[in-house]
């Protein structure tokens, strides 16, 4: 009925202690009010499960106590430790094992079952059995036992291992634990090859190779040599010292060749460890007599090949001896781009094929052309193999016609004087594959009044020829102008005619200057006289130096009468008269020709001059003067007659 204050004790079993307010608690009358108390369970009890808690509240003033019982639930606690091998770290070899325990002790208020899990464990090591499921009660321990496995090539090192416990039931890993696993060093080697037979000659250095291989677990460094004694080899191993990391190989090379050992010889090649003398390893070969031999063989699915077609063929070789051969190819009879220039083969009873890639040549010859392939050992020369293939050639033909061409070169307008000549070369080409002969010839309108002269350069003085396929001829032509040749412009060609051809040159152009024509009449410089006149004053021109010569022939008989009789007068010789002397006769005069009219001309042994550009034109057979006609050279319309 009235404000009070009250105090409060909370009391529970073993080491469980509770904290509540520290003082009285006022409380007014009719009132209520709020406490709070923190209980603290020690984490080394025992007590697991159901607790009561006793509360008890006293008044200040009325004395009242008032109990009250609490229940409290304490969890179990889980805590398990693991203890690992003494010293903290496990010593294995490379290709063995090791055992080893860890303890594990129940500190917890329950059992614990557990199962083991790790990290920091390379591949090369494994823990094997894997430990199974785990039971510790509590407040007990147990002894768990492992194995751990190191592979052969496990490297010689530490690794840190870290072991966790994980609940059973659950991923919750209770506890956990380290050390260290030691791989120790474990030098081992290995000499490995394909073969035991190496055949070594006098000629050239054989050679074997070997693999080397650190079968230890950490870097090495391995020496090599070769027993027994060598005497009668000379002999070379590469490299002779070689350092290997753990699980690494490399080549070795030995190469070997007879001074003056014979027969067959037995050695071990011998890799010891620097570590360790007492770690090495050896490989036994047998040095043999060297044989040598080679077979060879061509094939191709082409027989005939065209100039310039591509064929594909295959050389075959067989290295029949008993040692690593180095051959040298060489091909002849077409052209082949893609030949090596040697080869290494293994002894062995199959053949190797080589691709060849040929072309026929633009001047291979028409025919049978044989594709010879050749395999000689550079070891010894006098051991070599060839091998023919038979191709057919077509003749290298354009329109049925060889590949012959003909050109003609002179100078300046290739001008002949009349009775004159002209100097001309004539070159012939054979770009064809067939062998070619005949004979050179000038043919063309006009080409019979000249009279060709061949001279070949370096050679007969005669228009044959001889060419083989790629081979060219080069003349001289002598074109010489007869009397009778009237001139104009001829059209030649150069024929070359042969078995099988006919060919013509390109057409070129002859000037031929024809005889000087006499002018129609009498030229004075200032003007000149027709033919007509000329005639009439020419006429009238002897008939006055006739009378003049008479005329002086008279007086000179005059004279000479006086002369001779004063002569006769003064000796007394008496009137016998001087002989009478004979006079030449005048020249007859020039016959009357028919004046030829404007636009005509006269045809004389079948040929015409035209008026306007003295052009000698030949005329057309069949038909009769007079006739019309158009110089082809000035265009000027001309009238033919006799």
């Amino acid at each position: 009925s009235e404000q009070d204050e009250v105090r409060f004790d909370l009391v529970g079993p073993g080491s469980i202690s509770v904290t509540g307010p520290p003082s009285w608690v006022t409380v007014g009358r009719g009132l209520s009010d709020a406490v709070s108390f923190q209980v603290h369970v020690p984490s080394d009890t025992n007590l697991v499960g159901l607790h009561n808690l006793t509360l008890t509240a006293t008044g200040l003033h009325g004395g009242e106590q008032e109990v009250v019982t609490i229940p409290i639930s304490i969890g179990t606690r889980d805590e398990l430790a693991l203890i690992p091998p003494q010293g903290g770290n496990v010593l294995v070899a490379a290709g063995h094992s090791t055992n080893f325990s860890i303890l594990s002790i129940n500190g917890g208020t329950s059992p614990l079952s557990f199962v083991f899990d790790w990290s920091g464990l390379p591949s090369s090591l494994s823990f094997d059995p894997v430990p199974p499921t785990t039971t510790v009660e509590v407040g007990e321990s147990e002894v768990i036992p492992f194995t751990v496995i190191a592979s052969s090539s496990a490297a010689s090192t530490t690794h840190e291992i870290t072991l966790y416990a994980r609940l059973a039931n659950s991923s919750f890993i209770v506890a956990q634990t380290s050390f260290t696993i030691e791989v120790s060093h474990s030098p081992s080697v290995q000499i490995l090859s394909s073969g035991d037979i190496l055949p070594v000659g006098e000629n050239t250095v054989s050679s074997m190779d070997f693999v080397i291989l650190n079968d230890g677990n950490q870097e090495d460094q391995f020496s090599l040599s070769l027993t027994p004694s060598t005497d009668g080899f000379e002999v070379t191993i590469s490299p002779l010292l070689v350092t290997l990391s753990a699980g690494e190989q490399k080549i070795i090379t030995l190469s070997m060749r007879r001074t003056t050992a014979t027969g067959d010889v037995n050695f071990s090649l011998v890799a010891s460890s620097s570590n360790d003398a007492s770690v090495s390893a050896s490989y036994a070969f047998r040095a043999s007599e060297v044989s040598l031999g080679v077979i060879a063989a061509l094939t191709s699915t082409d027989t005939t090949a065209s100039v310039g077609q591509a064929v594909q063929a295959y050389l075959w070789l067989t290295n029949t001896g008993n040692a690593n051969q180095t051959f040298q190819l060489a091909v002849t009879g077409l052209s082949c781009s893609n030949v090596q220039s040697s080869l290494t083969l293994q002894p062995s009873s199959s053949a190797v094929p080589v691709l060849l890639e040929c072309t026929v040549a633009q001047n291979t010859p028409a025919g049978v052309t044989v594709l010879s392939a050749s395999a000689t050992s550079l070891a010894d020369p006098t051991v070599s193999a060839t091998a023919n293939l038979n191709f057919t050639i077509p003749q290298d033909r354009v329109n049925g016609q060889p590949r012959l061409s003909v050109t003609v070169s002179g100078s300046g307008e290739n001008s002949i004087p009349h009775e004159g000549s002209l100097s001309l070369t004539v070159v012939m080409m054979n770009d064809g594959n067939e062998q070619l002969s005949g004979t050179l010839s000038l043919v063309g309108e006009g080409a019979s009044e000249l009279s060709p002269s061949w001279t070949a350069v370096g050679g007969s003085s005669n228009p044959n020829y001889v060419l083989s396929p790629g081979e060219s001829a080069t003349y001289e032509l002598m074109l010489v102008s007869s009397v009778s040749n009237t001139g104009g412009e001829l059209n030649l060609r150069i024929q070359s005619a042969g078995s099988g051809h006919l060919l013509l040159s390109d057409q070129f152009s002859v000037n031929v200057e024809g005889p000087k024509v006499a002018p129609s009449g009498v030229s004075f410089g200032f003007f000149e006289l027709d033919n007509q006149m000329s005639i009439t004053i020419m006429a009238t021109g002897w008939l006055i130096t006739i009378l003049m010569v008479l005329l002086a022939i008279s007086r000179r008989r005059s004279s000479r009468s006086e002369h001779i009789r004063s002569t006769f007068y003064e000796a007394g010789e008496d009137d016998e008269s001087p002989a009478e002397i004979d006079l030449p006769l005048p020249p007859p005069p020039m016959p009357d020709a028919s004046e030829l009219s404007e636009g005509e001309a006269r045809i004389s042994d079948g040929r015409v001059s035209c008026p306007g550009c003295s052009s000698s034109l030949k005329m057309p057979e069949g038909r009769e003067p007079p006739f019309k006609f158009k110089c082809p050279k000035c265009k000027e319309s001309i009238k033919a007659i006799e």
